[in-house]
């Protein structure tokens, strides 16, 4: 059995990019519709009784995704809670509570023989449940029913996570989903105001100690390592680049006329 509450994560490697030869691409930060998002492995889609499709998927070494359907479209949404289970005999059982409004939670079963089951109930819960008995089955789907629906990022806010200023006046920014509590759908930037690239997020871990953080990126074939201690330490936020250890200045917003680009993909 696998349990993870996304809240708590402590460490997470965070997704890289495989266009790391290609240039950044002038963005904005702070809107990711334009941002690509496929599928990957399908665990389930289901439509209930108002016509709402809910599909999960994942793939190896990487979040799961949960989508809903608005508009036509596939949407991402936020996942509070997730939770596996393959020791159970009736079959394979995934739990996802979803950010949505109003919160739901979502499970999928798929027994050893026989056909996937979904189920919905409202709000949050991390305990699997009897699906037909509590909440709503979902009518299941094939994947081809929704093949041609479009599929897109986060319809949400987008928020800053850190502003911070080193003293020789480069940026470094990370921003996430208002409506995804997991880190590892951060992006980090870092340069100077005119080239604040995108840059590729080798881990973020978060302490339980009030929020100690440390962030490891690649910058120039190297790693650099920001070091942000949670603030009753009572410790400078520090950036370490090829040994070298400079303190962070933290802002509550990002200067005005930054120039931000993007890694492609």
């Amino acid at each position: 059995m696998a349990r993870w509450p996304w809240t708590l994560a402590l460490a997470l490697a965070l997704a890289g990019c495989d266009a790391k030869n290609e240039q950044p691409q002038a963005c904005d930060p702070f809107d990711w519709s334009m941002r690509p998002v496929e599928l990957r492995t399908i665990l389930g889609v289901g439509r209930d009784a108002s016509g709402t499709v809910y599909l999960a998927d994942r793939e190896d070494g990487e979040i799961d995704h949960v989508f809903v359907s608005a508009d036509d479209e596939l949407v991402r949404t936020g996942i509070e809670y997730g939770r596996d289970d393959d020791d159970d005999p009736t079959g394979l059982r995934y739990l996802f509570t979803l950010e949505t409004d109003p919160v739901v939670t979502l499970q999928i079963l798929v027994p050893p023989a026989g056909p996937t089951r979904m189920g919905l109930v409202l709000g949050s819960s991390d305990e699997f449940f009897a699906i037909g008995e509590e909440g709503e089955e979902l009518e299941t789907l094939d994947a081809a029913a929704v093949a041609s629906m479009p599929v897109r990022h986060f319809a949400g806010e987008i928020e800053l996570e850190y502003a911070l200023r080193t003293e020789d006046e480069r940026l470094l920014v990370v921003v996430r989903p208002q409506a995804q509590s997991d880190y590892a759908d951060s992006r980090l930037f870092f340069g100077p105001p005119d080239a604040v690239d995108e840059r590729i997020v080798e881990s973020f871990v978060r302490e339980l100690d009030g929020g100690t953080t440390t962030i490891e990126f690649e910058l120039d074939g190297a790693t650099a390592t920001a070091y942000l201690p949670a603030e009753q330490h009572g410790l400078p936020w520090t950036l370490t680049i090829a040994g070298e250890t400079t303190e962070l200045t933290r802002r509550d917003t990002v200067p005005d006329g930054v120039a931000f680009h993007c890694l492609p993909g």
